[in-house]
């Protein structure tokens, strides 16, 4: 929601989950930052999975990861199609997570 007032978030919750009296702004924001919070940690999630997957792999096959090459993730779901920046933090994270390794 690009308003300033989250206009266009208040509509969409008060459609889907009617409320007695209409969110404030403060609402929508408490809203807004629960679901940013909720959509980090599950790209850091799926981001840990997919380096721990690498991880096993290289160990397993001896490898070390600058001559493990690269890996190519595919996934498919309503988040990562239709959550805006969700695949960009998912890769955040992973290169936090190989720059650690």
């Amino acid at each position: 929601d690009t308003t300033n007032s989250l206009s266009q978030s208040s509509t969409i919750l008060q459609k889907l989950h009617p409320l007695r009296t209409p969110p404030s702004r403060s609402d929508m924001l408490f809203v807004r930052k629960v679901c940013q919070l909720v959509s980090h940690r599950a790209a850091a999630y799926l981001a840990t999975g997919a380096h721990a997957l690498y991880s096993l792999r290289t160990a397993a096959e001896g490898l070390k990861p600058k001559d493990a090459g690269h890996a190519t993730i595919a996934c498919n779901g309503s988040v990562i199609e239709k959550y805006p920046e969700f695949r960009p933090l998912c890769q955040r994270y992973l290169d936090d997570l190989t720059e650690l390794s």
